[in-house]
């Protein structure tokens, strides 16, 4: 079993097991800096994504 409990990766883990099959994160995988200047152009940037993609109501969450 994984030990990586108290993470979304362990939650991930968890679930997997929860129905008999294996999740395996054995190494990181690099991942990019996201390129946005401060929570409201990440919150504007993701409502713009959002509206380009015609998602609305609770399909949108808390983006809306």
């Amino acid at each position: 079993g994984a030990t990586l409990e108290g993470s979304a990766t362990g939650a991930a883990a968890l679930a997997f097991e929860s129905v008999g099959r294996e999740f395996a994160a054995e190494t990181p995988e690099p991942v990019r800096a996201a390129d946005f200047k401060g929570l409201d152009r990440y919150r504007d940037d993701w409502r713009g994504l959002i509206a380009g993609r015609h998602i609305s109501g609770a399909a949108a969450g808390a983006a809306q």
